[in-house]
């Protein structure tokens, strides 16, 4: 059996959610200041276009950060599934190839539940794992973090798209207004959704030397650091 180390893959999807879950806080916020500069213009104040200016650039830099953000917590996080799937197959009969592990993520529609799949597999097998070396393993995972965080991510989908299309079909102050209180849900639903997704990739992280622990003479880190995926 071949296992590929994963710890540092695991620390780099870890950091970058922490990286996104600051940015949200920051957009928060930044969100909250936007809204209380719309309601004071509906509430007769004067409008300041210095000030319009600035929330804008605000806004927009760090909507760049996000998708940057975004964009790097995803590749991080795929290539750790990928090999925390694929490390899995050299011990069990999974269901699915390690590479839907990272293409399920890409496929439309089936992107709504296969990504679920394969986690909650990989959650099952690895507390199948740890109770066949000890019984009542205090180190099992627990399923219900998993759940709840696949409940957010696909309901975050949606407020993001929704958000978006407001903001962009907005023309009028209560428009922009609303755009904005959506904005916030949004941003507040995006907080929570890496908070879990942090907890599920930490936990996972925390258990998987110890499933592969009697397969080599100490653990992850005396695999070969030459060894990367196809």
């Amino acid at each position: 059996m071949t296992f590929k180390p994963n710890e540092q893959r695991a620390k780099a999807a870890q950091i970058f959610l922490l990286v996104i879950i600051l940015l949200y806080a920051i957009s928060f916020v930044s969100t909250i200041f936007e809204y209380q500069l719309l309601n004071s213009w509906r509430m007769g104040s004067d409008v300041d276009m210095d000030a319009a200016t600035s929330n804008d650039l605000r806004q927009q830099i760090i909507g760049i950060f996000q998708i940057l953000a975004w964009i790097g917590s995803g590749i991080a996080f795929i290539m750790w599934f990928r090999r925390a799937y694929y490390n899995l197959h050299q011990k069990e009969n999974m269901r699915y190839s390690d590479g839907w592990a990272a293409g399920g993520w890409f496929v439309p529609i089936l992107n709504l539940w296969r990504p679920f799949q394969i986690m909650k597999e990989m959650y099952q097998t690895a507390n199948h794992l740890l109770n066949s070396k000890t019984p009542f393993n205090p180190h099992t995972l627990g399923m219900g973090a998993l759940g709840a965080w696949w409940f957010c991510w696909i309901i975050n989908n949606f407020l993001g798209r929704i958000s978006f299309q407001l903001a962009t079909k907005a023309e009028s102050i209560n428009d922009f207004i609303n755009a904005s209180l959506i904005d916030l849900v949004a941003t507040g639903w995006g907080l929570a959704t890496a908070l879990l997704a942090l907890k599920v990739v930490r936990d996972y992280a925390r258990v998987e030397p110890l499933l592969y622990k009697e397969d080599t003479s100490s653990s992850f880190g005396n695999f070969d650091p030459e060894i990367l995926d196809a």
